[in-house]
């Protein structure tokens, strides 16, 4: 218990100890540049945002229509002093997600589409069941037959983005496109992508 008394005595006695002009700008200096550094990372962070925009824009948007302007389906690019040989295709770009922030009608409606087309086995669904403490038997045995308890239960289906962009991507490949409006529906959308790499044996 002293221990702890002389512990405490000594933390208070810091406290009111004033750190000598020197050490004390010295610190002020660290603040300074932990301020700065703060700075200096938001303007690189939208830096980056703005590199990562454009770079997006050239790649779905600028390179597809003037390849496609050009009956280009790749270009390449010599190697450059440090820089090694790149080439860029023209390739189709597929993408869907039902997001879970849309409204629930909007939700529903994607999952309706699918169920018609028959592709439900692609939803997921989680099911959440409300049980007070102190039931691990009953938790136990609800595992075993939900239904016959009376328990609250919440319902909510999700789709993997990956597993319906694939479903998306087969269907265009088999001949079987969608509409706008289907679309629309899944979140998805398709077009043109330049995919650029490094040439392989430069």
């Amino acid at each position: 218990m002293n221990q702890m008394n002389d512990f405490e005595e000594e933390i208070e006695r810091d406290a009111k100890r004033l750190p000598p002009e020197g050490k004390l700008e010295y610190v002020r200096d660290q603040v300074r540049n932990m301020r700065d550094l703060d700075l200096r990372i938001s303007a690189y962070d939208e830096e980056l945002k703005r590199m990562r925009s454009q770079r997006r824009e050239l790649e779905m948007q600028v390179l597809p229509d003037l390849f496609m302007q050009l009956g280009l389906t790749h270009l390449g690019l010599e190697a450059d002093g440090n820089m090694p040989a790149y080439e860029a295709k023209l390739k189709d770009y597929y993408f869907a997600n039902i997001k879970a922030d849309w409204p629930d009608d909007r939700r529903e409606a994607a999952f309706d589409w699918l169920a018609h087309e028959g592709l439900d086995d692609l939803v997921r669904t989680t099911l959440t069941v409300e049980i007070g403490k102190g039931n691990a038997k009953l938790v136990a045995e609800i595992l075993q037959a939900l239904a016959g308890y009376k328990v609250a239960v919440s319902k909510k289906q999700s789709v993997p983005w990956t597993s319906l962009t694939a479903m998306l991507k087969e269907r265009y490949k088999s001949g079987k496109p969608l509409d706008d409006g289907d679309l629309y529906t899944l979140g998805a959308f398709v077009g043109k992508q330049i995919e650029l790499k490094t040439r392989k044996g430069d």
